[in-house]
């Protein structure tokens, strides 16, 4: 992929609930939280965004 990381689980907020191996068309929120994993240097990259 584009980052080289991956999305684990998207905790939302709205409604409260935890969603792992997310889909594709999973459509994020603003105030969704995302578990992520890769390496560090591609972590920090994503993070510059």
């Amino acid at each position: 992929n584009k980052y080289g990381i991956q999305v684990i689980a998207i905790k939302e907020l709205i409604p409260e609930k935890t969603t792992f191996v997310p889909k594709s068309d999973f459509v994020i929120k603003d105030s969704d939280i995302l578990i992520i994993m890769g390496e560090e240097k591609q972590l920090e990259k994503l993070n510059k965004l």
